[in-house]
């Protein structure tokens, strides 16, 4: 009986350590399966914070736009480009205008515009009724008669 219960309690602690090396393995595999779940929350996490600051720079790129439209909008009526005058009339027109919008002269070369610019008011006297440029020591306007 001893001997039976022996190859019997032999048969039992084989099946008994079947048994905990089946579910020592299944235990592992449960731990891999975590860490894999648990490394799967922590990319999870990772894309929530990829996305919170994704739209925290679409909300300042939103303000930026905002606010280049408004200076866009409040730079509408600012002439960035210098206007010419006119050698003729003195008026002041569009850069983009290829003659003068008062009298219809020509607009003058870039080079032309420089040296008159450069010399204005040396050698001239601007008429106070027309704000025509005379050349200087000239008594009368050129343009508009008036006397000075």
């Amino acid at each position: 009986m001893l001997e039976l219960e022996r190859i019997t309690g032999g048969a039992e602690n084989r099946r008994l350590i079947e048994q905990v090396s089946y579910l020592a393995k299944e235990l592992n595999e449960a731990r891999i399966k975590l860490s894999e779940r648990s490394h799967g929350e922590g990319e999870i996490e990772e894309l929530h914070l990829r996305i919170a600051g994704l739209e925290e720079n679409l909300g300042r790129r939103d303000e930026q736009i905002e606010f280049l439209m408004a200076v866009h909008d409040a730079s509408a009526e600012k002439e960035w480009v210098e206007p010419w005058l006119c050698p003729s009339c003195t008026f002041s027109n569009k850069h983009g205008s290829e003659t003068c919008e008062v009298c219809g002269v020509k607009k003058p070369s870039e080079a032309e515009l420089s040296k008159a610019s450069a010399t204005a008011g040396l050698s001239t006297t601007t008429c106070g009724a027309c704000t025509y440029e005379n050349e200087a020591g000239m008594t009368k306007c050129a343009m508009c008669g008036h006397t000075f």
